[in-house]
């Protein structure tokens, strides 16, 4: 657990970054620190790692102050994964993610079981991806290593600036959906740094929505969408704010036990199958794809039921006059 306490942060400028920050990065999950540029995001997320010291307050990670700590040592026990990656030009994948295991002395044996485990964790094949160096990857590729590298030593906390910022839409998206999958695996405490509404939504367990250094309100993603905390934040989400919500609801209370599909027709790799986490936005996309009356809906490997066009649209509408009424 990472905890701020009244933490401030002035530069020599005279620029403040951060006011009186206090909150709580709960354990094993992730927060997405999210705002404009010079909200302070980026600074907030290098205070943990004192690459950035505080002014004033105190930051405690497992209720450790971390100003007591070195701060070399305290580096090593985080992952922290860039937008630009810095991958090692004149080294191999695998050397480049071993970097922070061979600085801990992990037996070599050790370190390269570690690399193969984490480049297939994050898609890339060992056998052939391992001796490649950084030049003959694709941007996609080099933030994969680099995500690997954060994770290499299986630290408990990760810190993520902007990591797939500098890549192309598709890439994006898919690298997002990878995260996800991924966090959900390894249980880790992140900070993850982002200027994207929809990006904070998707990957976050909460979102700290910060502007000009102030914590403006921190939430689930379904509390910031459906009631933010001033109009700052109601502003910030602006125009995405109904796509946002659909992204935020599931279809998990839409699901009919008794629906038309059962498991004797329809197994989760059935095309156009859904799963009960995911989003009306996922469903509206998938109704809209065919002509179905009703897709079947599994909870990983088991069937949960059917959820109906009608059913998604309903939901759908209810969102739209609650929107109306709301703040």
């Amino acid at each position: 657990m990472i905890r701020f306490e009244n933490v401030s942060k002035t530069f020599a400028s005279g620029l403040t970054a951060v006011r009186e920050l206090s909150m709580v990065v709960p354990e094993g999950e992730t927060v997405a620190l999210l705002g404009t540029s010079g909200s302070g995001k980026t600074t907030t997320m290098k205070m943990v790692n004192r690459l950035i010291e505080p002014t004033a307050g105190r930051i405690r990670v497992d209720g450790v102050d971390i100003m007591t700590q070195d701060p070399v040592a305290l580096r090593r026990t985080m992952g922290y994964a860039i937008q630009h990656i810095g991958l090692f030009p004149h080294m191999t994948v695998a050397q480049n993610v071993a970097v922070v295991p061979e600085l801990l002395h992990w037996p070599a044996r050790r370190i390269a079981q570690r690399v193969d485990t984490l480049l297939d964790m994050v898609g890339l094949a060992p056998e052939e991806f391992r001796q490649r160096y950084p030049a003959r990857l694709s941007g996609g590729q080099k933030q994969r290593v680099g995500v690997a590298r954060a994770l290499a030593a299986d630290p408990p906390i990760v810190l993520m600036d902007e990591p797939f910022g500098a890549l192309d839409p598709i890439t994006r998206d898919q690298l997002q959906n990878e995260f996800i999958q991924l966090k959900s695996k390894l249980q880790k405490t992140v900070l993850f740094v982002t200027h994207d509404v929809v990006e904070a939504v998707k990957v976050g367990d909460h979102i700290a929505v910060l502007h000009e250094g102030v914590l403006q309100q921190m939430a689930s993603p379904l509390e910031l969408i459906s009631t933010p905390a001033n109009a700052f934040v109601k502003d910030f989400l602006g125009q995405h704010r109904f796509q946002l919500s659909l992204m935020v609801h599931s279809i998990a209370s839409l699901i009919d036990p008794a629906g038309a599909a059962s498991p004797d027709s329809a197994t989760p790799e059935t095309p156009h199958a859904l799963q009960s986490a995911d989003s009306l936005l996922h469903a509206l996309c998938t109704f809209a794809t065919g002509r179905a009356a009703a897709l079947p809906v599994f909870e990983e490997n088991r069937y949960r039921g059917s959820v109906s066009r009608a059913a998604v649209l309903n939901a759908l509408s209810d969102i739209v006059r609650r929107m109306g009424d709301g703040p």
